[in-house]
């Protein structure tokens, strides 16, 4: 049998292949395809909503006990940037105002430390967050949130914690 191989890494942005090979299996061989680099031993599971984590794990993905900080975690798993990473073992600070996300945060990914407030410059206490529930969609941006609401997105406002990265 013969197994066709092609790579669409995309070089600058053209889409071109990087490479197109043909392999085929060692004479005698039972494993119908073989490869010139191996095949890792378990398959990445990419959690992102637009395979950031994919991008990342290509230039991270040999470091061992790896730490991340995620400002903005929404939920622990759906359209997470750094579960995949926790599940290889690493932590982080994850940090998210949205009190369902956070308390999900809390439950699901024990060994991050959790920070459960927005990220402002401004020397404040507390801050307005524009929460649309169940979404990434929440923000401090009063624009923002009537644009959502422009576009049928319902939002309620609340008074969450407030912390600036330089503290």
């Amino acid at each position: 049998r013969e197994c066709l191989s092609e790579r669409t890494l995309s070089r600058g942005g053209m889409g071109a292949p990087l490479r197109s090979t043909r392999h085929r299996p060692p004479a005698g061989s039972t494993n119908p395809v073989a490869y010139a680099h191996g095949v890792p031993d378990s398959l990445f599971v990419s959690y992102a909503q637009n395979g950031e984590d994919v991008v990342l794990w290509r230039a991270l993905g040999n470091v061992a006990d790896g730490r991340y900080v995620e400002v903005g975690a929404n939920d622990p798993s759906d359209m997470s940037v750094t579960r995949a990473f926790y599940d290889a073992g690493w932590s982080g600070i994850t940090i998210e105002p949205v009190p369902a996300f956070a308390q999900a945060h809390r439950a699901v990914r024990p060994r991050d430390t959790l920070v459960e407030a927005a990220i402002t410059d401004a020397d404040v206490e507390t801050v307005t967050l524009h929460e649309i529930p169940g979404t990434g969609l929440s923000t401090l941006v009063d624009a923002v949130s009537a644009t959502h609401e422009g576009n049928g997105w319902e939002h309620r406002d609340i008074e969450v914690a407030a912390r600036r990265l330089d503290e």
